[in-house]
């Protein structure tokens, strides 16, 4: 539970405090969530903003495209859809925005509801329409923007950077250092640590295709081993009679936002981990066990192969747990679960607890004759716990009744049947005496 409660907070704090807008919008359209940033972005408050369907905020010359876009997600023909929009807020005034949306999904592939990051664009897009004035009014606008802006000439040598540019990138950028936009000491890599050849640089792909370029992502390395984390924008830079005579940038530090993101991930994963656990005994839950139950026999039937399920189910648990109550009964559990896991591990087969005192394991391309191995395995380990159960009409030690089933052509004729024929093997164990095993067979 306490995994869960500091999972939670820390969504929570990567979610609110993010320095982009953050969006969750449910599957009818409406918002489920929204942070700060985005608030900030449309000037309203957050209940004003959930009040309404996501769409609304979204200029009426863009809501067609986006809508597009949420239809190609949901038909998962993309992973996820970067696109410009203009956002609408309740002053009427329009925002320009970076939308990147994807769809987030559960275990089972079904659609939960879109993520969409909201990234202002508002001085990008002011310096884009000013990209033709003079280097002196460039100046000016380049020393009030929040962001870090630099002039390249056409060798690729700085020749202007606003402070905040040499703030982003540690280092002092000036007409006299003369500095190229690949010298080495910064150590241009792919967020991924892959060092970046020079023409997939932002400088060299502006002058090769005299095309602006937007959202370019990578990573500098500093002399210290630093890493700092960077969106760049570039666009070309024309002289009176339109010849390209440097490059503009626009670079903004994303460190914190890609931290932002990975948090969102982590948190996201570890809830997928828990929901797959079965909290009393630390093994796989019924959820992960249906769900690897479905991946092997699809497997199987693809290949051909043997798939082997075995159910277990302790003896008379419950004169147990009336005997030595419902905390021991717990602590039982867990015993037999420890001990088991350790056996399947070993015979590379999977364990899950089934519900209640039940348990399954599954092993692929097993032959009757291993399978019978691993469930004679499991029913002595059990044995040897030497469990006390006073009450039992077995023993005087906790013990289990074990069903195997083992797919071995295309004979079952669904999944469904093989389940059904394990669990049948199981009680026809219970019948006969409890404490052994027994192997399907059709006249069970």
């Amino acid at each position: 539970m306490g995994t869960s409660i500091n999972g939670d907070r820390l969504f929570e704090q990567a979610f609110h405090f993010s320095t982009i807008g953050l969006v969750l919008v449910g599957m009818d359209g409406k918002y489920l969530k929204v942070n700060g940033a985005y608030c900030k972005m449309l000037d309203c408050a957050m209940e004003g903003i959930l009040s309404h369907p996501f769409i609304k905020h979204i200029h009426q010359d863009h809501q067609v495209e986006v809508q597009l876009s949420l239809n190609t997600l949901l038909n998962q023909e993309t992973m996820y859809v970067n696109q410009e929009v203009m956002l609408h807020d309740q002053k009427s005034e329009n925002t320009w925005a970076e939308l990147t949306i994807s769809l987030v999904t559960n275990e089972k592939n079904q659609s939960l509801y879109y993520l969409i990051q909201v990234r202002d664009l508002s001085i990008q897009k002011a310096i884009s329409k000013r990209l033709k004035v003079s280097e002196a009014k460039l100046n000016q606008v380049i020393e009030t923007v929040p962001s870090g802006l630099m002039m390249m000439n056409r060798e690729g040598e700085i020749i202007f950077a606003n402070k905040l540019a040499e703030s982003i990138l540690n280092s002092r950028l000036d007409a006299q250092s003369r500095i190229v936009y690949n010298a080495p000491e910064w150590k241009n890599r792919h967020l991924d640590g892959r060092p970046m050849e020079d023409h997939e640089l932002p400088f060299s792909i502006v002058m090769n295709t005299k095309e602006s370029v937007f959202g370019v992502e990578h990573m500098m390395e500093g002399k210290d081993g630093g890493k700092t984390l960077i969106s760049v924008n570039a666009a070309p830079l024309y002289d009176e009679i339109d010849q390209i005579m440097g490059v503009l940038f626009s670079i903004t530090d994303i460190t914190a936002q890609k931290l932002t993101e990975q948090q969102l991930l982590d948190a996201n994963l570890m809830f997928k981990r828990q929901s797959e656990i079965d909290g009393l005994t630390g093994i796989a839950n019924r959820r992960s066990f249906d769900k690897t139950l479905k991946g092997e026999w699809d497997k199987s039937i693809k290949e051909s192969s043997a798939l082997t399920l075995i159910m277990f189910d302790l003896d008379s648990f419950k004169n147990y747990n009336d005997t030595y109550g419902h905390q021991q009964g717990d602590d039982c559990l867990r015993q037999v679960a420890t001990a088991v896991q350790e056996v399947v591990i070993k015979d590379d087969a999977f364990l899950a607890r089934y519900g209640g005192e039940e348990f399954a394991v599954l092993k692929s391309n097993a032959t009757k004759e291993e399978s019978i191995r691993l469930a004679e395995k499991i029913k002595e380990t059990v044995y040897k716990l030497n469990i006390p159960h006073e009450n039992s009409p077995v023993d005087h030690v906790v013990t289990v009744s074990v069903g195997v089933a083992v797919k071995e052509d295309h004979t079952y004729l669904s999944i469904e049947v093989f389940f059904d024929w394990a669990d049948k093997a199981m009680y026809q164990a219970k019948r006969n005496g409890r404490n052994q095993v027994l192997m399907y067979q059709s006249n069970v």
